[in-house]
Parts: C-alpha cells; sequence; structure tokens
C-alpha cells in the first residue's frame, strides 16, 4: 500500500504518473512564459530575424496581433496544463481511462507539433532537445500505464 494519496498501487501507474506530472509542469512553464511575455520570444526573433521593435516599425497593427496571439498561446498552454494535472491527480492516478484518453488525445495535440515547429523554428538547438524529452518522456507514460489502465 502506497504511502501518499497520491500514488496508486500500481509501480508502473505511479511512474507513468509522475512523467506526466513532468509533462504538465512544462506545460504550465511554458504557457506563463508565453502569457507574462507576450512578445515574440528569442527563437521567434531568429527564426523572423525581426524584433518585435522592427515588426512594430513596419505595422504596430501587426505587432498588437503578434502579442496577442502569444499571449493567447501561453493561456491555451496554461488551460491544457492545468487541466492535464488536474486530470492526473482525480483521475490518472485511480487508473481511468478516460484520464489516459485525454493525455493521449491532448498531449498528442501539444507534445507532438511542439517537437515538430521547434525543430523548424530553431533546430537542433536546447529547447528542441526539450521538446523532445517531453514527447517522449509523455509517449513512455502512456505506454507503461496502458496496460494498468486497460486490464
Amino acid at each position: 500500500m502506497p504511502n501518499s494519496k497520491f500514488l496508486s498501487d500500481s509501480k508502473k501507474l505511479n511512474i507513468a504518473f509522475i512523467l506526466l506530472l513532468v509533462c504538465s509542469t512544462y506545460i504550465i512553464f511554458s504557457g506563463l512564459l508565453y502569457a507574462i511575455a507576450a512578445t515574440m520570444m528569442a527563437h521567434h526573433i531568429s527564426y523572423t530575424g525581426l524584433t518585435m521593435a522592427n515588426v512594430r516599425a513596419y505595422s504596430p497593427r501587426l505587432a498588437q496581433m503578434i502579442s496577442i496571439y502569444v499571449r493567447f498561446m501561453g493561456l491555451e498552454w496554461l488551460s491544457f496544463g492545468f487541466s492535464s494535472l488536474y486530470i492526473l491527480l482525480i483521475g490518472f492516478r485511480k487508473g481511468e481511462k478516460w484520464a489516459w484518453y485525454h493525455n493521449l488525445i491532448g498531449g498528442a495535440f501539444i507534445h507532438i507539433p511542439n517537437a515538430t515547429i521547434t525543430y523548424i523554428v530553431i533546430g537542433f538547438q536546447l529547447l528542441y532537445f526539450i521538446a523532445v524529452l517531453i514527447l517522449v518522456l509523455w509517449i513512455i507514460a502512456l505506454s507503461i500505464s496502458y496496460k494498468e489502465i486497460f486490464k
């Protein structure tokens, strides 16, 4: 019997829970970064060759739109990160199938595009390897928890 109310009786499910907790934390951290900054990040500037000041000089409305889109993306990531965290605590650690499906479908819309777009924008830099690491952790977590949840 586990000593913590956050753990289940299954070691595999506990490992998957911790891995998905890392993934959710990454999503929340990234969402906070984008939502608070609401401007082009260093990798955006590197990819476009334009700073926010360049964009603002060209078109203030375009700069405002970019700021809104970046903040909105951050808020999307925050909402998914917090919902994933909530679902991990409420359903996943208990072995609920719906919680596993949430992580499969929701994670597919976050982690796969994140790794792909990060590679396109910055190539083989640290941020890309972090995105791939999170993607791999997500895949491992879903793989090892599958048999435990769908017995």
